[in-house]
């Protein structure tokens, strides 16, 4: 659960960063950070649903 607490963190401040809009490369990098800790948290909890429906976890 940490490393989904942490890319929740990460989606947080790149958001930050979006809003500061300094300049358009910087929101690129920020947006691109935003989408990819969104994505990875996605595939973390379904890889932990797997785990808990075949009696891994919890």
């Amino acid at each position: 659960m940490h490393l989904f607490e942490l890319l929740f963190k990460v989606e947080e401040m790149a958001e930050k960063g979006v809003q500061d809009n300094l300049d358009p490369p910087s929101v690129a990098i920020f947006a691109k950070a935003k989408n990819d800790a969104w994505v990875l948290r996605r595939m973390n909890k379904a890889e932990l649903q797997s785990h808990v429906s075949k009696g891994k976890w919890g």
